[in-house]
Order: structure tokens, then sequence, then C-alpha cells
């Protein structure tokens, strides 16, 4: 009879041993792999500053039990902390990985990206990334009236200073690239920044300068319309341009209708030549108004009949300022004063820049010793006007 329980007991005890194996080891098992997830505590990360990334992960079939974080730009670049600090050394868009594991052998991994700005405050430097929008259509004319627009990305001001630029080329044709290495400079600033096409010119100078204008019009009426989609200030807006572009610019701001002398010369543009339907113009956005606070010009001119035009230039007291940049050594738009082949005359910065001054607005010219035509648009000169640039920008 003990031989029977003794033989029960130990068949029993074998039963309990292998079953406690079966489960603790079997292959077969199914492993649930844990959810990767993380959270940081800022939108936008600011260089210099610590970045907490908190852990949200969702445990599997086991425990977590260990964190890898990886770290783009930041130092460290790497932790193992499940709630890391840790610090972007620049402005920049940033990837952050983590893998957790847990007891099981479950892992899994989620990856995100953090915007970095630069520390400083607003227009002190270039604080912000930017981004782009191309092939905005401006104006009725579909293939002539194209801008980009340049925006600094991470800035959450909903009020900017907007500044459109138009392109260079003797109308016939704008080349947009040129005037991108000034535009992504302010808008890295803080700065709106609209780069603009218009209409290939019609043969007569006139003509084009005429055009030409009330294209750049018909831009700051497209920007103004939509500022609150662009997040500018509809009453911070500038004109500018580059060669033929600051040439709209400038009569743009400067050529009001009630300065028109003599008078004839509004129907001759319009009525005779059908040049322009009126100053204006019709371009597109006529519910809006087309005035600026200011130019940037940048080695353009202002065009008259007469030598004796440079005392007046069609310019006085309650103009807007200008800031220009000039080449000393140009010869297409020379800074001075030059009588064409036509007999008519252009009046470049320097002459702009004295009338101004002798009317009491504010004028900046900035002349590039040896500067010739392209000069004012080149990565390599814009370094040493960037900062005034930004000043009179921004009123600061």
């Amino acid at each position: 009879m003990k031989s029977i329980k003794l033989k029960t007991l130990i068949i029993s005890l074998l039963v309990l041993v292998c079953f406690s194996c079966s489960t603790d080891n079997d292959p077969n098992q199914e492993i649930e792999n844990p959810t990767a997830d993380f959270n940081f505590n800022v939108n936008i990360a600011v260089s210099g500053e610590g970045v907490t990334f908190n852990d949200t992960s969702e445990a599997g079939s086991g425990t977590i039990t260990s964190w890898n974080w990886t770290f783009t730009g930041a130092t460290p670049n790497t932790s193992t902390e499940q709630n890391p600090t840790v610090v972007f050394n620049s402005k920049g868009e940033f990837s952050v990985t983590l893998v957790v594991t847990a007891n099981d052998g479950g892992t899994a991994s989620a990856s995100k990206d953090i915007l970095a700005i630069e520390g400083c405050e607003v227009y002190d430097c270039e604080k912000f990334l930017v981004e782009v929008e191309t092939n905005i259509n401006y104006g009725v004319d579909t293939q002539s009236h194209i801008m980009n627009i340049y925006k600094p990305r991470g800035d959450l001001r909903v009020n900017k200073p907007a500044l459109l630029l138009s392109g260079g080329g003797q109308y016939e044709g704008s080349n947009l690239s040129n005037l991108e290495p000034l535009a992504q400079r302010l808008a890295s600033y803080g700065f709106v920044v609209a780069t603009a096409r218009y209409r290939d010119g019609v043969g007569d100078g006139t003509g084009n300068l005429m055009r030409g204008m009330v294209d750049s019009k018909a831009a700051v009426r497209h920007l103004r319309a939509n500022a609150e989609d662009y997040n500018i200030n509809p009453n911070e807006i500038f004109t500018g341009g580059w060669a033929s572009g600051a040439y709209n610019a400038l009569a743009h701001a400067y050529w009001q209708f009630e300065d028109i002398n003599p008078p004839e010369l509004y129907a001759f543009v319009t009525d005779v030549m059908g040049w322009i339907d009126n100053w204006e113009g019709v371009q597109g956005n006529n519910g809006e108004s087309s005035e600026v606070v200011g130019v940037v010009n940048l080695g353009g001119s202002i065009f008259g009949q007469y030598e004796a035009y440079q005392d007046d230039l069609w310019i006085t007291s309650s103009d807007v300022p200008m800031f220009a940049v000039h080449g000393s050594a140009d010869v297409e738009t020379p800074c001075d004063a030059l009588e064409l082949e036509t007999g008519n005359w252009e009046f470049g910065s320097c002459v702009i820049h004295q009338r101004l001054l002798d009317v009491g607005v504010s004028s900046t010219l900035y002349t590039i010793e040896g500067g010739v035509h392209e000069s004012p648009r080149l990565p390599e000169n814009i370094d040493n006007y960037i900062e005034d640039l930004v000043g009179f920008l921004s009123g600061e």
C-alpha cells in the first residue's frame, strides 16, 4: 500500500515539474511587442535651452526595462534614461529616435522630428529656418504674374513685415533665383519676402516702366489681400527690387497720380499708347490698396526727360523712406545721373537719395566701392549691409 502511494506521489511530482517547464520555456509562446511613443515639453525648441523628452510607450506582454534614445544635433546625442533632457546646439530640423525593450525580449521604436530656432531676439540674428512657396499667381497674367514667398519657419507671430522684391532682366524675363540669397537671409531674420516676376517689355522704355509699375502694385495688393494666410502685417509692406525690378518699385512708391507732370503724360500712357489702363493698373486684387511703407532699391533709377528733373523726381516730403544699395562702378545704371541715347535721363540711387534728404524724407544709401550692376544682390555683398537693411525693415 505504501509502495502504491509512493509511486503516485512521484508521478504527481513529475507531472507538476514537466508542466512548469512547458509554461516557462515554451518556445512557441507569442511575445507581444510594446508600442514605442514619446512627446516633448515644447512645440519649438530653442538652441541652447533644455528640452525634456517624455516616454509614453505602452507595454506589450512584458515590462519595458530599457530605453535607448538617439538625438541628432543635440548634446548629449544618446541617452538610456526614460525621460532625458537634451540641448540642441543650433537651429534646424532634427530627428529623435526612441527604442524600448521589454523583459520578455519584445522591442519597438519610434522617431519624430523637432524644430529648433536660435535663442536670440527676433531681428537680432538669423533666428529661423525658411520655408518657400513657389509659383504663386498674383495677377491676371498667369504666365508672367508669378511670385515665390519666403517665410520664417518657426516664427509664430502673425503680423510680420513683408517685402516685395521684383527681379531684374531688362524687361525680358526675370530670373528669381538671383534674388533668392537675399530673400532667404531676410526671411531667416523674421520677414516675409516675396520675389516676383512681371510682364515682359513692349519695346519702349516708358511703356516697360509703366507696365512694371502697375505689376508691382498688383503684387503688393496680392500680399495685402492674403495677409492673414501669409501671417503678414498689411500695414507693413515694402516694395523693392533689383535693376529693372527696382525701377518698378521706385515708380510704384514715388510716382503718385497727383504728381504727374505734365498732366498730358497720363493720357499719353493710357489712351494714346495703351500701356496701362489707369495709374493703379487692373492686374488683380483691385479692391486692395497698393500703398507701401518704404522702398528697397538695389541698383535702380528713376527716369526723366530733362537733366533738371533730378531736382524734382516727383518726390515730395510726404513720400516713404528708401534703403538703397548701389555699385560705385555700375555702368549699366550709374549711381549718379546719366543721359541716355534717346535724350532722356536716368537718375540713380545717389540722386534719389539726395532728393529724399532734401525734402526731409529718411534715406539710407550703401555704396559698394568698385561694385558693378550685379553687386547689390551678390551674397558676399549682402553680408555687409544685411544688418542695416534688417533695421530699416523692422524700424529698429
